[in-house]
């Protein structure tokens, strides 16, 4: 049951309304839709009938004058469906005005000037701003679109209009950008991919004025300037890959972008940095056709200890790294048995060669072998001491042998033996002592032996490459010592005829010659050194992806000649001494020493491997070469250097030529 306060308000409305009607010709509910009306401008109203998306403006105001002309209450409530009491129950959305309709007591909203509920979402009151929505200018649903230039579209405040489309001239349109500055052809690039990969025909698709995008990219031409450009735009390029790749890697860039050229220095890569070549240096356009891009070490780059010369070195490469339309140069060793590498990836997984040229170089030959030398400071055997004199020994029976020569060290049966000693005599002339024997001759060397047929080298688990070496000469040993001399025997006699004074009489022999010193051996010769070995492209530990591109082998140095092994030394290296005369011609001479051993001959050094011209040498990897030419039209492998010979020593072996292969797997053991 309505109260009674509720009654009293609903009778002073009534009488309120019949108090307005009496003062106009206007029905009551024509009044209220001039109310309405007033609150906002019509212009907002048109906004509202549009955002209902009816097709037909008049079939819309005739279903509005028939809800006018309804006595019901029951449209206007289901309007908003807010019941209300006084106009603090109706809170308004955002720019939105509401207010409580005395006549159905339900809420009525309308939107501010300028404002429309395009979405019909209460929640969110009146959310557009028809004086700038590009989407809903002037009326709901009323969309702003670019003109044939691509311009910019927006929408605008109008003294006549809520808004109107207009465009704005100095700005582009969604996918679009003035890439030419002529206000002519207004907007006339079309960006059709803001990621615009780097591709053969030097395409802008993302607008930005280059090929790939611009703020990703580092420039470097032959007329760059490392001090005073920074690279970051066609016209302050950088004049070298190496300030390129260091300024890329400082600044967060992963493109170089080249023009044509010839530019040296090695380079060592940097993880995801990636290199492109073709470019003109002049807004740097792509134009393949007439722009070569040439890497090639320089000889600052190495030094005298350099063992391999690295042009371009990929080492620990995770992230893609391209390398693309480049001619990479080996480089012409000069030191000695060094071996050249155009392209050497150790463990790089993300590093892609395409549409490159990569060309061997020209490796050294091997240093020859050096002759060895007579081993004069090694300690030699000694020679045998002479045998000793006798003393008395009386004339008749017992009489024996004077006492022998000693042994020479390292004797044998046959040699640097002591000679016997010679006789005592009783009135009859002693025999003399026996000369010691010549010392044993040393050993000769063995000469270098070469490795296996087939060997020719390995990667170490650094990556360096150690080609196959032969096995070293060896020295000579040195000479036997001499025998010493035997003693000569005594002579003794008891007539006055043989007597020179009184008899009875006694004539010792003399002690005999110590033997001499062995001789000295001679020293080996050492073997060639192996020629450097030419590599284009080395990939070791991890596989990397070779593209369309084109590897020329290069030429392996030829290997060193073998050095002669030294002549042992002749007779020993100190020479024997003799046995003296004795005091009487009938007492026997101590015999002569022997003469020490010859020293052994050292081995003759072997000549050293050829080395080898390969295009692609893998290690602990295997790479797809489906996309590969391989050019061997001017290789060539080292040929292996010459073996020491000489009269009286045994020949060593001459080296192996080097082999000339597009693909070589190396393991751990060739």
């Amino acid at each position: 049951m309505m109260s009674f306060r509720k009654t009293s308000l609903i009778l002073t409305f009534i009488c309120l309304c019949a108090a307005l009607a009496g003062c106009s010709d206007d029905s009551p509910s024509q009044k209220a839709t001039d109310i309405v009306q007033d609150t906002g401008d019509s212009d907002i109203q048109d906004a509202g009938d549009q955002d209902t998306q009816t097709p037909d403006a008049d079939a819309n105001d005739a279903d509005a004058e028939d809800a006018d002309a309804d006595d019901t209450s029951d449209d206007a409530d289901a309007s908003t469906g807010i019941p209300c009491e006084s106009p603090n129950d109706c809170a308004a959305g955002a720019n939105q005005g509401g207010f409580c309709n005395p006549e159905t007591q339900f809420c009525e909203f309308a939107c501010d000037n300028g404002f429309a509920d395009c979405d019909g979402d209460p929640s969110n009151g009146c959310e557009v701003d028809l004086s700038s929505d590009a989407a809903n200018c002037g009326t709901c649903g009323t969309i702003c679109s670019a003109t044939n230039l691509n311009y910019l579209p927006l929408c605008a405040p109008d003294p006549d209009e809520v808004g109107v489309c207009k465009v704005d001239s100095n700005l582009c349109a969604e996918g679009f950008a003035d890439l030419n500055g002529d206000a002519n052809d207004g907007c006339e690039c079309e960006i059709e991919d803001p990621n615009d990969l780097i591709d053969a025909d030097g395409t802008d698709t993302n607008c930005d004025g280059v090929d790939g995008v611009l703020a990703d990219s580092v420039f470097v031409a032959a007329t760059g300037d490392d001090t005073a450009n920074d690279g970051f735009s066609p016209d302050a390029p950088l004049a070298s890959l190496s300030a390129a790749l260091q300024a890329a890697a400082d600044n967060d860039r992963h493109h170089i972008l080249v023009a044509g050229g010839t530019y040296e220095g090695a380079l060592n890569l940097h993880d995801g940095i990636s290199i492109y070549g073709g470019f003109k240096a002049d807004g740097f356009a792509r134009d393949l056709a007439n722009e070569t891009t040439t890497i090639a070490a320089a000889a600052s780059d190495f030094d005298a200890t350099t063992t391999a010369y690295i042009t371009v070195k990929a080492d620990a490469l995770t992230n893609p790294t391209t390398l693309d339309n480049l001619v990479i140069e080996g480089f012409d060793a000069t030191n000695k048995g060094a071996s050249t590498f155009s392209v050497y990836a150790l463990n790089a997984p993300g590093l892609t060669i395409q549409n490159t040229t990569v060309r061997g170089g020209v490796a050294a030959k091997g240093n020859d072998g050096a002759d060895g030398t007579r081993l004069k400071t090694l300690p030699v055997p000694e020679g045998g001491d002479g045998g000793a004199t006798s003393g008395f020994q009386p004339c008749g029976a017992g009489a024996s042998d004077a006492n022998p020569g000693h042994h020479g060290d390292n004797f044998t049966q046959s040699a640097g033996t002591g000679g016997a000693g010679g006789s005592h005599k009783c009135n009859a002339n002693a025999a003399g002592g026996v000369a010691g024997n010549k010392g044993a001759p040393g050993t000769p060397g063995v000469p270098g032996i070469l490795p296996a047929d087939g060997l020719l080298g390995n990667f170490d688990a650094t990556g360096t490459w150690i080609p196959a070496l032969a096995t070293p000469p060896t020295d000579g040993t040195s000479g036997g010592g001499g025998g010493g001399g035997g003693a000569g025997g005594n002579y003794e006699t008891n007539t006055v005829l043989n007597c020179t004074f009184s008899p009875p009489c006694f004539y010792a022999g003399t002690a005999g010659g110590n033997g001499g010193n062995g001789g000295y051996p001679g020293g080996a010769g050492t073997n060639g050194i192996p020629g450097g070995s030419s590599f284009a492209i080395v990939v070791l530990d991890a596989a990397i992806n070779i593209d369309q591109s084109t590897v020329i082998l290069g030429n392996g140095g030829d290997g060193g000649d073998g050095g002669l092994g030294a002549l042992g030394q002749e007779n020993g290296s100190r020479p024997p001494s003799s046995g003296t005369a004795p005091n009487s011609p009938k007492a026997g001479k101590g015999g002569d020493g022997g003469y020490g051993g010859d020293g052994g001959h050292g081995g003759n050094g072997a000549g050293g491997q050829g080395g080898n011209a390969i295009g692609l040498a893998t290690s602990g990897a295997t790479v797809s070469t489906e996309g590969v030419t391989f050019d061997d039209s001017n290789a060539a492998a080292g040929a292996g250097g010459t073996g020491a010979t000489q009269v009286g020593v045994a020949d060593a072996p001459d080296g192996r030529d080097g082999v000339m292969e597009n693909i070589k797997a190396f393991g751990t053991s060739n």
